[in-house]
């Protein structure tokens, strides 16, 4: 009864905590990981179901030819945790060690088994593994930050060298304008055209076919 109470209590705090992570979704930088783990969940899954029919297979072979001569092949459970610990490079030098001479064939067939085995996990499928999720976050660090931010931000934060390159686009005071806001009244006395009453400089420009070498005259009369 203790321990079914401990485990329901360790679940329910587990929960809890695991639940924090939601407000940290509201956070672009705290919400990589997120995104990440569930961008690269597919193909970890289709991966893992591939890994896994390999490992069971090794898993298989080591436990009926290892296992009347190996402790740590002693039973299924018992293999599975010996190849998950290897995979991982821990105890690698006592496996081999521990290996029985009660018969010279079973003996160089574990040699060949756990080099191969560790060979093709370690130095392939955990790659290959680490590779997948490495490429979901580059995916979506490149998208978030080569994303269409809206006008409303770039509003906010204006690029540093925008005001320079419209003053030095509008050499000869064709069209007026603050550095950060051309107002909807300058631009349908400079181009005729209705507009929303403020948008960003870059919007407005591109918007009306304005650049470096592109001049609007400006309406005879009209003084800066």
């Amino acid at each position: 009864m203790v321990d079914t109470t401990s485990i329901i209590l360790a679940l329910s705090v587990f929960g809890q905590w695991c639940g924090i992570l939601r407000f940290l979704s509201y956070f672009d930088k705290y919400n990589m990981m997120l995104i990440t783990l569930r961008v690269a969940l597919p193909s970890v899954i289709r991966f893992i179901v591939c890994g896994g029919v390999l490992y069971l297979a090794f898993l298989l072979c080591g436990w009926l030819v290892l296992g009347p001569y190996h402790p740590k092949f002693s039973n299924v459970f018992t293999t599975s945790e010996c190849l998950y610990a290897l995979l991982n490079g821990d105890d690698m030098f006592a496996t081999f060690k521990a290996m029985g001479t009660g018969s010279q064939l079973a003996w160089w067939f574990s040699k060949f088994y756990l080099y191969i085995f560790i060979g093709l996990f370690i130095y392939v499928v955990l790659n290959v593994f680490i590779s997948l999720i490495s490429d979901a976050y580059e995916r979506i660090h490149e998208h978030w930050t080569n994303r269409d931010k809206g006008l409303l931000y770039e509003f906010a934060y204006p690029p540093q060298n925008d005001a320079a390159s419209a003053r030095k686009s509008t050499d000869g005071g064709n069209i007026p304008f603050r550095d950060d806001i051309i107002t909807a009244s300058s631009l349908r006395l400079a181009t005729g055209k209705e507009a929303s009453p403020l948008l960003h400089k870059r919007e407005l420009l591109s918007s009306v076919g304005y650049g470096a070498a592109a001049v609007v005259p400006m309406p005879s009369g009209h003084q800066d």
